[in-house]
């Protein structure tokens, strides 16, 4: 697996064999500029599995009448922020199509290459088939079918699909009775920027608040180059533009990019 490249899988409602026209009709409807090359591969009796090269990368697609493993998605469907109703659709599939680069990438760009690729291509195949949710496999990163296929189309605005990419761990406190202060920390950054990045825990009214910080913060990286200086500024939109500084290293944690808030 060391030698594999980013993966995501599939939650089934019912299983299925690949099928290789339904796969070029869900690119054509996704991705139809996209580049496609399939071959298919000998598997036991009750799999599936095909050879794909999708935009210059490739990948391998393998479904099987198993459902995805309970440590891959419990810690992941509990309290969903993005999907609330992820533990239902978890709840009843019954198969999985497992999606994964055959090379890994090591250059930061070519990851970034990698995962929209892999973006385009689990949204055709879900297209393809009875989706109930993806799992983004290593993030803790879960999406609805619909949620997979708008960000296949972000791609083509040039958007980035941070929550589809990347988990997210709080931090702080939450205790009922109390004023919220939490933190939020990146998981899955490293592979794309070099470095995880930490909101510092704040007083906020909804969790959701210092994610979409993070994932704002993430976005304008991947934009606009993830090299950074210590004090570099990010600027973050949402109800307001807000600009943060980057702190590489902060209490002497490499690896781990603070923020902390210049205005607002």
């Amino acid at each position: 697996m060391h030698d594999l490249g980013l993966a995501c899988m599939l939650a089934l409602e019912t299983p299925v064999t690949l099928d290789l026209f339904a796969l070029r009709r869900g690119v054509a409807q996704v991705a139809p500029r996209s580049s496609l090359q399939i071959e298919r591969r000998r598997t036991p009796p009750g799999e599936s599995a095909l050879f794909v090269e999708f935009d210059g990368q490739p990948f391998i697609v393998y479904a099987t009448a198993d459902r995805l493993p309970e440590a891959e998605y419990t810690e992941a469907v509990a309290g969903n922020l993005f999907w609330p109703e992820a533990g239902d659709a978890m709840a009843r599939h019954t198969g999985t199509v497992t999606i994964v680069g055959a090379l890994r990438e090591r250059a930061h760009g070519m990851v970034r290459a990698q995962a929209i690729a892999l973006t385009r291509l689990s949204a055709a195949v879900a297209a393809a088939t009875p989706t109930a949710g993806v799992h983004w496999v290593g993030t803790k990163a879960m999406a609805s079918p619909g949620r997979l296929r708008r960000a296949a189309s972000e791609l083509t605005d040039h958007l980035w699909p941070v929550d589809l990419w990347l988990g997210y761990v709080f931090f702080g406190t939450d205790r009922p009775g109390e004023q919220m202060v939490i933190g939020v920390q990146t998981v899955g950054a490293h592979d794309f920027l070099g470095y995880e990045i930490e909101v510092p825990p704040f007083p906020v009214v909804e969790k959701i608040e210092p994610i979409r910080i993070l994932f704002g913060a993430v976005g304008y990286l991947l934009s606009h180059g993830g090299g950074i200086g210590d004090g570099r500024l990010v600027e973050v939109k949402g109800e307001r533009l807000s600009r943060w500084a980057l702190h590489m290293g902060a209490e002497d944690r490499p690896g781990l990019a603070q923020m902390t808030v210049v205005e607002s």
